[in-house]
């Protein structure tokens, strides 16, 4: 298990890919380590943060593994497989 405690791109680079890449980056990072399941905690105001993490394939969960989760937040869960 992993938790994604920051995941920030800078408003002025957005929508450029470099969070995508970032990100992708970050899962192959997570696979090579073989680490099936990751979390995180993102706020209900973050509308675009709330449609990156949905669009990859990110789910809202109430299985919480023991993170602090604040009032008008969403704890996040993703299962990490491997590619075919």
């Amino acid at each position: 298990m992993a938790i994604l405690k920051r995941f920030y791109v800078s408003e002025k680079v957005r929508k450029q890919r470099i969070g995508f890449l970032l990100y992708k980056t970050l899962e192959e990072i997570i696979k090579i380590n073989n680490i099936k399941n990751i979390y995180l905690v993102s706020g209900k105001e973050l509308e675009c943060a709330q449609a990156f993490y949905k669009k990859n394939g990110w789910k809202e969960t109430l299985e919480n593994p023991g993170l602090f989760v604040r009032k008008g937040a969403v704890l996040y869960q993703k299962e990490i497989k491997e590619d075919l």
